[in-house]
C-alpha cells in the first residue's frame, strides 16, 4: 500500500531528551515498520534538527521525494507528561508552516499513484498549507481520504474541519475530539455527519484503555483494548491508525482491522518510542 502523510513533521522535547514524531511521521514510521510504502510531505528548516530529520526519515525507509527544506526553524513540540498523558507546546512560526509545491512536484505528485492520504488539522494552521491540502485532495486520485482530526491546544478552526471532512473517506478521532467536533457541528451522535458527508465511510473512535470503535453507515464494531501497564501514549494513536490503514487495504474486516489496530497501540504504550522496531515481530503482536 502507498500513502501519502501530510502535514506537521517535529521534535518532541521532552526535558533534555528529544524525539522525532509529529502524526504525520509518526504514522509514515508505523506504516514502514508494517512493509507499506509510505511517503511524507513536509518541509523541515535548514538547521541541524532539519538534517536530523532527514536522516531518520532515511533510517526509517520513509520516502523523502516530497520532504522539503525552508529558512524557517524546524518544527519543535515541546511535552509535558502527566501520568503518561502527554500536553504539547509549540514553536511558530515553523518549518511545517510552509509546506508549498512547485508546478513541477505537483506533476509527480500526480503521477505517483498513491492509495491514500493521511491528513489532520494542525498542519492547516497557515493559508498556504491548506492551499496545499486543498490541491491534493482535488487533484489526486486516492482510494481513501483518512482524516486524523488530530486537534492540538487553539490550533483547529470550524474552518478546518470543514475542509478535513470534505473529501474524506476515514474519520479517526478520540473521545476528547468527539466531544468537540459534536459541539462545533451540533451533533447529537457524531455518526450524524453521516448526513452531510456522502463520502465518509467509516467513523474510527479511540476510547484510550476502553478500546475503540469503528461505525460504518450500517453497523457498529467494538473492540476491547488489552490490560497494559502503559509506560509512554506518545505515537499509539498514530500506530493505530497506520494499522488499521494496513489492515483495511489487506482487506481484513473491520472488527479484525480493529483489533490489529488496538493490538498494536497496546505495544507501543508500553515502549518509550513512539516508533519502536517491531518489522519482525508483528506476527507475535497481532497473535
Amino acid at each position: 500500500m502507498k500513502c501519502l502523510c501530510f502535514g506537521e513533521i517535529l521534535w518532541d522535547i521532552v526535558g533534555s531528551s528529544k524525539t522525532i514524531g509529529g502524526a504525520p511521521f509518526n504514522v509514515c514510521g508505523h506504516l514502514s515498520e508494517l512493509g507499506d510504502s509510505p511517503y511524507i510531505l513536509s518541509s523541515v528548516g535548514l538547521d541541524d534538527l532539519g538534517q536530523e530529520t532527514i536522516e531518520e526519515v532515511k533510517r526509517l525507509n520513509i520516502s523523502d521525494n516530497y520532504l522539503k527544506r525552508v529558512p524557517e526553524p524546524t518544527g519543535c513540540a515541546f511535552v509535558t507528561l502527566s501520568n503518561s498523558i502527554p500536553t504539547y507546546s509549540f514553536n511558530y512560526p515553523c518549518a511545517w508552516d510552509d509546506i508549498t509545491l512547485s508546478a513541477e512536484e505537483k506533476k509527480s505528485l500526480e503521477n505517483e499513484n498513491f492509495d491514500c492520504i493521511v491528513y489532520g488539522t494542525l498542519a492547516l494552521r497557515e493559508s498556504r498549507n491548506r492551499d496545499t491540502l486543498l490541491f491534493l485532495l482535488n487533484n489526486l486520485n486516492f482510494k481513501e481520504f483518512f482524516f486524523d482530526v488530530n486537534l492540538r491546544l487553539n490550533f483547529y478552526s470550524k474552518e478546518t474541519l470543514l475542509l478535513g471532512l470534505e473529501k474524506a473517506t476515514m474519520l479517526k478521532l478520540n473521545n476528547e475530539e468527539e466531544i468537540v467536533l459534536k459541539e462545533i457541528f451540533n451533533l447529537n451522535d457524531i455518526t450524524e455527519l453521516y448526513k452531510s458527508y456522502p463520502s465518509l465511510k467509516l467513523i474510527l473512535l479511540t476510547l484510550g484503555k476502553d478500546g475503540a470503535v469503528c461505525f460504518t453507515r450500517e453497523t457498529k464494531v467494538n473492540a476491547k483494548s488489552q490490560k497494559i501497564e502503559c509506560v509512554n501514549t506518545v505515537g499509539a494513536g498514530d500506530s493505530f491508525s497506520a494499522s488499521f490503514l494496513n489492515s483495511y487495504f489487506k482487506r481484513l474486516s473491520i472488527e479484525e482491522s480493529l483489533k490489529r489496530s488496538i493490538k498494536l497501540a497496546s505495544y507501543v504504550c508500553q515502549r518509550n518510542e513512539a516508533i519502536p522496531n517491531y518489522r519482525d515481530k508483528t506476527d507475535e503482536i497481532f497473535r
